[in-house]
This record gives structure tokens, C-alpha cells and sequence, in this order.
């Protein structure tokens, strides 16, 4: 339970929590690297709100938009989803804080 006076067990949940959303950001940012480009071009949306209501959301393409950044490609990452330009980097320092401390 959290209150309004964090304890050693708040803290050591949000550090856990930290940790397990930093290892999530490393893997999905290694699997993106590892996966082709053209696989993830070609693969379907995912996005639940695109099926239901047929418009994109602010998310909408930043899977393709992250792999082709990662691949080196500004012109079909921006072309996808604008944000990846701020969110994957973003992403690559969450990660690297966390094997940084694992170090």
C-alpha cells in the first residue's frame, strides 16, 4: 500500500518496478534491432484503437517508426510516427541506465 510517508517497502517497489520497465525497454529495443525492417513494415497493426475506431492514435506507427531508426532510416521513422525521433532515444537511455547499473 502507498501512503503519503514512503517506507523501504515503497521504495523497494518502485525500484523494482524501474527495473523491470528498463529490462523491458532493453529487450524491446534489442529485438527491434535483431528483426529485419521489412518484417516489421510488413507484419499488421497491432493497435487496438485503429481496429475499433478505424483512426490512428498518437502510438500509430511507432513500432515501424522505431525499427527504422534503429536501422538508420530518419526519412521512414518520421514518416511513420514523428515521436520516435524523442521516444526511442528516450528508450536507448532508458536501457543503457540499466545495464549501466548492472555493470
Amino acid at each position: 500500500m502507498l501512503t503519503g510517508n514512503p517506507s523501504a517497502t515503497d521504495a523497494r517497489y518502485f525500484r523494482n518496478v524501474l527495473r523491470c520497465a528498463q529490462l523491458l525497454a532493453a529487450g524491446v529495443l534489442l529485438s527491434l534491432v535483431l528483426i529485419p525492417a521489412r518484417w516489421v513494415e510488413q507484419g499488421p497493426s497491432l493497435c487496438l484503437i485503429k481496429r475499433v475506431s478505424g483512426h490512428d492514435c498518437l502510438g500509430c506507427g511507432m513500432t515501424r517508426a522505431a525499427s527504422a531508426l534503429l536501422h538508420g532510416n530518419v526519412s521512414a521513422a518520421i514518416a511513420h510516427n514523428r515521436g520516435s525521433l524523442v521516444v526511442v532515444p528516450l528508450m536507448i537511455g532508458f536501457a543503457a541506465a540499466s545495464l549501466r547499473r548492472r555493470a
